[in-house]
């Protein structure tokens, strides 16, 4: 956080810029923070008018156990033009431009923003929800394209059905994979294309849970992986994608840890109670969805924490990994495994 960001939002004498500044007060309370401000200004005697809220974050969050650098600017700078795993899951709350703060973000995939950014995009801070209804025409995930449009470098998608099962389908066998590949590009496909940005300057990982050896339309693992590899990598102008395809087991079959469906990236979670294979063309030329379903979105590096969403984030990221060191719950059907969310995991766990 720079000093100038923090004055901007601390001096907005609006109401909803009075809102906005208490909602990130509550999200820095919880951080790690690197600062370029000035210690005295950290350490400046308070007054019962104008209490330096700074003053009490620093202590607050060293009494927790976060560290708190209060004056760093060259760890910033550094931290923006290095590949450092933290580095590249951090936020980065700047004075800077918004050409500036835009270019970083879409060089590295990383929130970075200044404060009129920040006001533009306030469910960073306050979380958000898209609501889809049976029987509407798919739009493609248009109605979720502003909160899908976050940065991003690193994608790990949770859900055992996103794959389908042909088996309990009345579907001839010569058009069981047309209609495999056709679901695939209806549901995952059009959702990787709101997430995956259209090109960035680091590779690009992107780990997929679900269950494609139950697919019973003939394909093999290794089918359904270059399928999907040839797809991201024509799609993105990414210099490296590092695609893993893994089948699971769910919490009714094999006794595995998956039944709830879940998108992380290093800035932002989805959670679907309804799963992401919304869309399907059965009876019809066109995708339709076929549930009542609501996305929710969340920005864990910029929540407060106080519905465990944070905890939430974490804790899928650790099970995501936990699993696929065990074959008998989780088995790589493609890919080298590499997921820098993965490392970030362990590299917080090595810090605790």
């Amino acid at each position: 956080m720079e000093y100038g960001f923090w004055q901007s939002i601390r001096e907005d004498g609006t109401a909803p810029g009075k809102l906005l500044f208490w909602e990130l007060y509550e999200v820095l309370k919880i951080s790690n923070i690197c600062a370029d401000i000035p210690r005295e200004v950290w350490e400046r005697e308070t007054n019962s008018e104008i209490p330096n809220l700074l003053y009490y974050l620093y202590k607050s969050n060293r009494n927790a156990g976060l560290e708190v650098d209060r004056c760093n600017p060259n760890r910033i700078s550094d931290a923006l033009t290095g590949e450092k795993i933290e580095n590249l899951c951090a936020v980065y709350l700047l004075d800077k431009d918004d050409d500036y703060c835009k270019k970083q973000a879409e060089n590295k995939g990383i929130l970075c923003l200044n404060y009129s950014l920040l006001k533009k995009r306030k469910e960073f801070l306050r979380g958000n929800a898209v609501m889809y209804n049976k029987g509407t025409r798919s739009d493609e995930y248009r109605k979720c394209e502003k909160q899908f449009f976050t940065p991003c470098n690193s994608l790990i998608i949770i859900d055992p059905y996103l794959l389908p099962d042909w088996s309990k389908k009345r579907i001839s066998e010569g058009t069981k994979q047309e209609k495999y590949k056709e679901l695939i590009s209806d549901n995952l496909l059009t959702i990787l294309d709101r997430i995956i940005p259209s090109k960035l300057d680091i590779s690009f990982h992107i780990s997929i849970f679900s269950q494609p050896k139950n697919n019973n339309c003939g394909f093999n693992d290794d089918d359904i992986f270059n399928y999907l590899n040839t797809e991201i990598n024509t799609r993105y102008d990414i210099k490296n994608v590092h695609l893993s395809l893994y089948h699971v087991f769910t919490t009714g079959n094999g006794k595995g840890d998956f039944h709830s469906r879940h998108i992380m990236s290093n800035c932002m979670m989805v959670n679907s109670e309804d799963g992401f294979d919304l869309f399907s063309r059965e009876g019809k030329g066109y995708p339709v969805c076929g549930k009542w379903a609501r996305l929710e979105f969340v920005w864990p590096p910029l929540d407060d924490n106080s519905r465990k969403d944070v905890d939430n984030y974490y804790q899928w990221i650790w099970i995501a990994y936990k699993n696929t060191q065990n074959i008998n719950k989780c088995q790589k059907c493609g890919g080298d495994g590499i997921n820098r969310l993965f490392d970030f995991w362990k590299t917080l766990s090595q810090n605790k």
